[in-house]
């Protein structure tokens, strides 16, 4: 009995859950958020090609990198600050 009370296996269970949740979240995020944008790019740029040049294709994705680019900073630096914030608090 010593031998089973003495065995974490509730924690080994909580830190397997975790890690099954975060690799949940994981593809979920990629699945629906990182791939089609990618896709949506890749469209715009190849329907700006042959609709009218490579120039406006060009400019089309010089655009939205730099525009994900931005977006992407500015969230960093919110949850910087939020979790600055949250450590702070205690």
């Amino acid at each position: 009995m010593r031998w089973h009370l003495g065995r974490k296996t509730g924690e080994v269970l909580r830190i397997m859950d975790r890690g099954t949740d975060s690799i949940n979240n994981l593809l979920n995020y990629i699945l629906f958020s990182i791939l089609p944008t990618i896709i949506d790019i890749i469209v715009a740029v190849l329907f700006f090609i042959s609709a009218f040049n490579k120039w406006f294709g060009l400019i089309v994705f010089v655009t939205m990198v730099l525009y994900i680019g931005k977006h992407n900073s500015n969230n960093n630096n919110i949850n910087n600050n939020n979790n600055n914030n949250n450590n702070n608090r205690y």
